[in-house]
């Protein structure tokens, strides 16, 4: 979604679920809770209708009426290895880049369930 979180509208959200989006992946809880929001304007609501999962850990207060179905990224992790291949990097210029692949960690929660017609 180019443009930002206000950018996303219900007539978008419409569209896309009339197309036969049955989830999202939003970037942050931000966009999960304008996706929500959203959706019940249209008379949607998450998980019967759609599934929601976020990236990352949420950046607003905690709500402890949502259970966020996400992925948890290891920044922890990926700032020492950052600072560990730069250290690396600078001792030796002349090696080859590094690229490490961390793995995200999956976190069940309230906003995924199997679309409707898809088994028990």
């Amino acid at each position: 979604l180019e443009g930002g979180v206000h950018k996303l509208t219900a007539a978008a959200l419409e569209q896309m679920l009339s197309r036969g989006a049955t989830a999202f992946l939003a970037e942050d809880d931000i966009l999960g809770y304008r996706l929500l929001d959203l959706a019940a304007e249209l008379g949607l609501n998450c998980p019967a209708d759609f599934s929601l999962a976020v990236l990352g850990d949420p950046l607003s207060l905690f709500d402890p009426r949502r259970s966020w179905t996400s992925f948890q990224i290891p920044r922890r992790e990926m700032g020492m290895q950052a600072v560990q291949i730069l250290t690396q990097r600078l001792s030796n210029p002349e090696s080859e880049p590094q690229q490490v692949t961390l793995p995200c960690t999956f976190v069940p929660g309230n906003t995924v369930a199997r679309p409707p017609g898809h088994g028990t």
